[in-house]
Formats: C-alpha cells, structure tokens, sequence
C-alpha cells in the first residue's frame, strides 16, 4: 500500500493529502459536501462537512465510500455546465437552456448520496486536496464518537475525535 493513500492516512498527523481531486456539490467559504478521489488507490467517496473548528477554518469532514465508477460519471455530467477547475471545482450551472441536462446532474447526485455508504472515517482540513491534518477510522458502535448526526459547533467534536480512544 502507497504512503499517500486513503487506507494508510490514519495515525498520521498533517500530512500531504491522498485526495487529489474534489468535486464540490456545495460551497461555503469551503467545501461542505461532494465527491473526492484518492490519487493512489482511485477509492471515491462522498463527503459532508459534520463541523469546523471556532474560527471555521479547519473543516471535520465524514467520508462515504461510493461505488466504482460514480465520481466519473458526475464528473462527466457537471462537465456539460462548466470547465473543470482541478484540484477542486464547484461546478457553476447557471446556464438555463440546459434545464434538462441539470435534472439529469441532479438526480445523479441524489442517487449517489442515496446509495453511498456509511462514514468509515473523519478528518480535519482546510483544503480536502491539500494537507489533512488528521483522520480517524469510525467503528459503528464507537461508545467514544458522539453521533455523526450531533453536528457540534466549534472544536467539541473535533476535540472528541482527536483524543478520546482513538482506533487508529
């Protein structure tokens, strides 16, 4: 297994980041949600921002494995709207005339969300391309975890994930 790969990054502490693309479904002063794609292994996952840090600088992300293939397939769609702008793009899709073609997109993306998997593992970022400054592994069951649905505002659960028994 490659050092800068998705199933090696846990235990580490800022590191340069496997992800190299990411494709953002909704923006922030930040990605909140979207699809990104290890560079070694070429897992994709979906990610969603669960909650930020008190200057909401750093993100805490929880990433989905999605299936084969998904990250192309809406890539190719959101091409139809806008250039791709590497390493992370939030598509624009302002262009009315291509109302279909945006209903298409988007039920894509529902779709994707939809049958995605559960969280396998958090980290925390400010740029999900760039460095993560840490990740942990989400054991379902964890007593030490609060819920993933407990989005917690400043740095409680970040904090929660950094120290409290990690599963490295």
């Amino acid at each position: 297994m490659a050092l800068n790969c998705c199933k090696s990054m846990f235990g580490k502490a800022d590191f340069k980041s496997p992800f190299g693309k990411a494709l953002d479904f909704s923006y922030y002063d930040g990605a909140k949600s979207g699809i990104t794609k290890c560079s070694t292994c070429a897992n994709a996952y979906y990610f969603e921002l669960l909650s930020w840090d008190a200057n909401q600088d750093v993100r805490i992300c929880g990433l989905s494995l999605i299936a084969v293939g998904a990250f192309e397939k809406i890539m190719v769609l959101a091409e139809k709207f806008d250039v791709p702008k590497w390493p992370e793009w939030c598509p624009t899709l302002k262009d009315k005339r291509l109302a279909a073609e945006q209903t298409v997109l988007k039920d894509a993306i529902n779709e994707l969300v939809s049958a995605k998997g559960p969280v396998t593992f958090v980290i925390a970022t400010e740029s999900l391309t760039q460095k993560i400054n840490f990740a942990r592994k989400i054991i379902a069951g964890d007593p030490n975890v609060p819920p993933l649905q407990e989005r917690l505002d400043d740095s409680a659960f970040l904090e929660c994930i950094r120290v409290t028994n990690p599963v490295w």
